[in-house]
């Protein structure tokens, strides 16, 4: 026979103390969690000041570092005015954090300069940024009706206008319009195939058609090139004949067909008097 015993009941007042010391312990695990999210809170907030507001990351100029490259990548000097361009559009930036600039928007209003073809923003931490600009470079001159120079990138895009054109850049004369758009950039196209030793030979280009297209060297001689089709094999070519010395004393350079190159020598007309 299991005899039972009466269980122990707490006393009103036990149970009471018991009540308060868990309330108490809810209390204290609400102010741990509110102090932990609180703080977090606070971190994050300083944080993002430091990021986004903090002068400590702002765009300092100095940290600034600019290239310039040409067409094939190789580092080149500025031209002139040029520089001084670039960082008119980096100083509207100076001073916010780099995580608030917009690189795209920075490199869009860097393309946007006449000399410029593109450019590529990078951020250089903690307040800098690198750009890489590739230049635009004018490729030959067109006279204009003011009696000066347009001087022309291999787009056809006006880079500048100047008094006199500069030495080693060929004058190009050709219509002028819309409807002969075509006939300047065929012969813009032929410029920018010649090897640089090719060009300063060259003291203007003609044409009248995208087929007639002829260059005059600095010492007179003609030179028919025809189209700018085989542009390259033909600057190849016609550089091949005037430095071996197979065109001495000639006056016309046929490379319209450059496997069948000709060299002439035509009767000189002198005009009657």
């Amino acid at each position: 026979m299991t005899i039972s015993r009466p269980r122990a009941t707490a006393r009103p007042d036990q149970r009471e103390a018991r009540r308060d010391e868990r309330h108490l312990a809810r209390a204290a695990r609400r102010a741990r969690l509110i102090r932990g999210v609180g703080g977090s809170l606070i971190a994050v907030g300083a944080l993002a000041y430091l990021v986004w507001w903090s002068p400590l990351l702002g765009l300092d100029i100095e940290a600034v570092e600019v290239t310039y490259i040409d067409g094939s990548g190789q580092e080149v000097n500025t031209r002139e005015g040029q520089d001084t361009d670039v960082l008119s559009v980096i100083h509207q930036y100076a001073g916010i954090p780099l995580p608030r600039i917009d690189a795209d928007e920075m490199q869009t209003a860097i393309e946007e300069l006449p000399g410029v073809s593109t450019a590529l923003v990078e951020r250089a931490w903690p307040d800098g940024v690198n750009v890489a600009v590739q230049q635009r470079l004018p490729v030959a001159a067109v006279a204009d009706s003011q009696g000066g120079f347009a001087l022309l990138d291999s787009s056809a895009r006006v880079m500048e206008v100047v008094s006199d054109v500069p030495e080693g850049l060929p004058v190009v004369d050709v219509p002028v319009g819309p409807s002969h758009e075509a006939v300047l950039q065929s012969t813009l196209e032929v410029v920018t195939h010649m090897s640089s030793e090719l060009t300063a030979l060259v003291e203007s280009i003609s044409a009248t058609s995208v087929d007639s297209v002829e260059l005059r060297l600095s010492d007179g001689t003609r030179v028919v090139w025809g189209s700018s089709e085989d542009s390259s094999l033909k600057s190849e070519v016609l550089f091949l004949l005037l430095s071996s010395g197979a065109a001495i004393g000639a006056n016309r350079i046929d490379v319209s067909a450059p496997d069948l190159p000709i060299v002439a020598t035509d009767p000189v007309t002198t005009p009657e008097n």
